[in-house]
């Protein structure tokens, strides 16, 4: 639970407004990406386990935050060009 609440502190400290140029966005996307990843090995390691209800509940809801934050980045992207 403690790797996923620090994933969880990593994309909370985001500032997705304040992506400026195709650096910016590019290095946003890399983060959101890398986070997606380690949120799918934390998943996988627990697949064999019993995993509690909470642990499944925060994963999937940093990956649904993920997701949101990806579409808004590419969403603004598309916007400015």
């Amino acid at each position: 639970m403690q790797r996923l609440d620090g994933i969880g502190h990593v994309l909370s400290d985001l500032d997705l407004a304040g992506v400026r140029n195709q650096d910016d966005l590019t290095r946003m996307l890399l983060t959101l990406d890398t986070a997606d990843k380690c949120i799918r090995v934390i998943r996988a390691e627990f697949r064999l386990e019993t995993v509690s209800d909470r642990l499944a509940r925060k994963a999937e809801n940093l990956m649904v935050l993920i997701e949101r934050a990806r579409d808004e980045l590419t969403g603004c992207r598309a916007a400015k060009s």
